[in-house]
């Protein structure tokens, strides 16, 4: 029973060590907490955007056939096979869309500072009518296809 004595003052530091870890934790979970009066911090600059690359590879498929493609209500720019254009956006829910007879539309929900690829093709419709059709694409595969495009006029 000697070794009793030696036990009980270690099982002692070890529970010190404990609550000051516990102290330690709750004062800086407490810092971390923004109570409801405090006021919403300052953004110092612009706020970070995102990037969407909208792309359309070269293809036999709707040859001679373009169209304007629009973020939300603003033109981007005048898309043809083999091109490509850039456009930032703040983030959260954005429609990208294209009317070429019919309308083609992804909506993307975007986070600041990150890049989106979104693939352009045009599909055969109703009677013949060509339609756009747009869908967001991985960035491996999206970085890939768009090397191989050319920059779209505005």
């Amino acid at each position: 029973m000697a070794w009793l004595p030696a036990a009980l003052a270690l099982a002692g530091l070890l529970a010190g060590a404990l609550c000051l870890a516990g102290a330690a934790l709750a004062q800086q979970d407490a810092a971390n907490q923004v109570s409801a009066a405090d006021p919403a911090p300052a953004v110092i600059g612009p706020a970070p955007l995102a990037t969407i690359h909208v792309y359309r590879t070269k293809s036999l498929m709707g040859l001679g056939v373009y169209f304007d493609v629009y973020a939300g209500d603003e033109k981007v720019c005048h898309l043809r096979e083999g091109q490509y254009c850039t456009l930032q956006v703040p983030p959260g829910e954005v429609e990208i869309w294209s009317k070429f007879m019919t309308k083609g539309a992804v909506t993307l929900d975007v986070r600041a500072a990150q890049e989106y690829y979104v693939k352009a093709s045009v599909t055969k419709g109703f009677f013949l009518f060509w339609r756009p059709h747009l869908v967001e694409v991985m960035e491996r595969v999206g970085k890939g296809e768009l090397s191989r495009c050319d920059h779209a006029s505005e």
